[in-house]
């Protein structure tokens, strides 16, 4: 399973992820400190709960910043 990718709701201004058919909406306004902070301990817990996550897929950005970086980053 890949990580899920980081996504935005255009009406709402929010980011949000879909992960087994369902969506998952983090706190604050897309591409918010905030709401990337959620995003990362988002993927931190799937990876703690043993999901089969890739943890070296790179951002969609284009930046090659690996996610697991992005995620320590935030989450310290």
């Amino acid at each position: 399973m890949k990580i899920p990718k980081y996504r935005k709701h255009s009406t709402h201004n929010l980011g949000f992820v879909e992960i087994n058919k369902e969506r998952k909406y983090f706190k604050g306004k897309y591409n918010s400190h905030q709401s990337l902070a959620e995003y990362a301990k988002f993927i931190k817990e799937l990876a703690a709960n043993n999901s089969p996550v890739q943890t070296d897929i790179r951002s969609t950005r284009g930046d090659d910043v690996p996610i697991r970086l992005l995620a320590a980053k935030f989450l310290g």
